[in-house]
């Protein structure tokens, strides 16, 4: 009886770690279902291969880089992260780099190269 019981238990806990390693390594997030209307869909995190900056311009909505921390991304018209125009009289400097200087999860006034 011990022995029927042992191997009960071996062939539950093998089935029980086969459908959580099946769980893990199928799982998907669900779809962000949050206050994102633009209209700009996926569209949003291309990259413009017409204007001066990285981004596609004129946009002003949500990331989602991940699932549950979106962030608000606003792009001036020629594709770099800021709300203002550039304008011809100003001292600009262009801060090149990665996405520490993109400021992944943060607004545009908290990136670094906002701070002045």
């Amino acid at each position: 009886m011990r022995k029927v019981a042992a191997y009960a238990a071996i062939i539950i806990g093998t089935l029980i770690a086969a459908e959580l390693l099946a769980r893990i390594w199928a799982w998907q997030p669900a779809l962000f279902d949050g206050p994102v209307d633009d209209g700009m869909g996926p569209l949003r995190y291309l990259y413009s291969s017409s204007s001066l900056g990285d981004l596609v311009p004129d946009q002003n909505g949500l990331w989602v880089s991940w699932l549950h921390r979106p962030f608000h991304v606003q792009t001036n018209s020629i594709g770099f992260r800021n709300a203002e125009e550039p304008s011809d009289d100003a001292f600009q400097i262009l801060a090149v780099g990665d996405s520490m200087t993109f400021g992944i999860y943060v607004a545009n006034d908290d990136t670094w190269p906002a701070w002045s």
